[in-house]
Order: C-alpha cells, then structure tokens, then sequence
C-alpha cells in the first residue's frame, strides 16, 4: 500500500516540472478510468464520468436484467419493482459483483418472506447490439451471476 502514496508523489512532482494544471491531470485520469472500467467490467459508457456518451448508443435503454429463482419444483423468472428494480438498474449500469450478491440477498430474502422456496438466484444482465449488415437488433449476454442461497 506504501509503494502508491509513492508513486502519486513522482507524479505530482513530474507533472508541477511541467507546468501541467491539476484540473487537467483530474480529467484526464477520469477519462483513462472510464476507459478502463468500461472495457474490463462492462460499465455502460454513459456511467463513470460520461467520457464515453457520445459516440455509443450502449446506453440503459439498450440494456436489460432478467432474474430467474429456482428451487426443487420451482423455475420461474421474476418481475422486479420497487428497491429491488432499483437495484437492478444499477446493475445494468455496472454489472459490479458487490451489486450481484446484493440483489441475489434480497431477492431471496423477499421470496422467503412470502412463504416461496428459494435454493439459487440466477441473474442475466442483457445488451442489445445490432447488426452491422441489417441493422436487425440481437441480445447479447454481457454477465452471468448465481447467487446460491445455500452457501450463503
């Protein structure tokens, strides 16, 4: 942990030699962590400073979250409202793991609580791409999730 306060330091000290402005080295960082998380975690370009906004149509409207429960004699998709749509949002945003097992909890939680079987939570976070030939839509899985409610 010691070695970033080190490295931040060089940094400062490097960009103050070349007269470079902190609003500018703020932006700038912003842009290259947008950058990044949006290609390694699938965080939507609209999300995490914007930088991405313009140039994508990969927005909420082009995203989608199914949930599925499943136990011993039951499998059936669910309709989320409430906080737990709430949640689901976010999730499309930035499909986290934190968020995941957030939204597997309290799903099941609210199955149980109304009296329902809940062994698993199967969350799908959808984005719907199209086609560069014919512009036809087609839904492309970008994370799959399991919360076990057993090993919980």
């Amino acid at each position: 942990m010691w070695v970033l306060p080190l490295i931040l330091k060089k940094t400062i000290a490097i960009l103050e030699s070349l007269n470079v402005p902190l609003p500018t080295v703020v932006v700038l960082l912003v842009g290259a962590l947008q950058i990044y998380l949006t290609s390694t975690t699938n965080l939507m370009p609209w999300k995490g400073g914007g930088f991405g906004m313009f140039p994508t149509i990969n927005s909420s409207l082009h995203r989608y979250v199914r949930v599925f429960v499943s136990a011993p004699k039951r499998s059936e998709e669910i309709l989320l409202r409430g906080e737990l749509r709430r949640l689901a949002a976010r999730i499309q945003a930035f499909p986290a793991e934190l968020l995941l097992k957030s939204l597997g909890r309290e799903i099941a939680a609210e199955q149980h609580s109304r009296g329902l079987p809940v062994e698993a939570v199967h969350i799908e976070i959808w984005r719907i791409d199209f086609a560069r030939s014919d512009l036809e839509p087609r839904s492309r899985n970008l994370r799959r999730f399991t919360y076990d409610v057993g090993a919980q």
